[in-house]
């Protein structure tokens, strides 16, 4: 049996791309395409989530107080936007929480 041709041209896009963004960057692009397609919508707006105007924020590396696992937030880039704004930058806001987290912005990483 043998591979079909699209699937072996994928696979060669997708290791070429390996090989020039870096594997941390895929595996970024990919978890935030992952959260835009469950999602559909932001839980906090209620805006339709598009992956080149999407940012997901990945707490899920720590423990909370409570003994439970962080967890994971996507949402439209302007309501991340309007969030970084209001407690005054990305540093302010991790202060806030206590905790660091990963931002995987669609606009930059696509």
């Amino acid at each position: 049996m043998s591979i079909p041709a699209a699937e072996t041209v994928r696979a060669r896009s997708v290791a070429r791309a390996a090989v020039a963004d870096g594997l941390p960057r895929i595996a970024a692009r990919e978890l935030l395409k992952y959260a835009v397609t469950t999602a559909i919508l932001s839980p906090y707006g209620g805006g339709l989530l598009d992956v080149r105007r999407a940012v997901l924020i990945d707490g899920s590396d720590f423990t909370r107080a409570d003994g439970k696992a962080g967890t994971m937030i996507i949402m439209t880039a302007g309501e991340f936007d309007m969030v970084i704004e209001n407690v005054g930058g990305l540093d302010a806001l991790k202060e806030k929480l206590g905790h660091d987290f990963a931002v995987y912005d669609g606009r930059k990483l696509l």
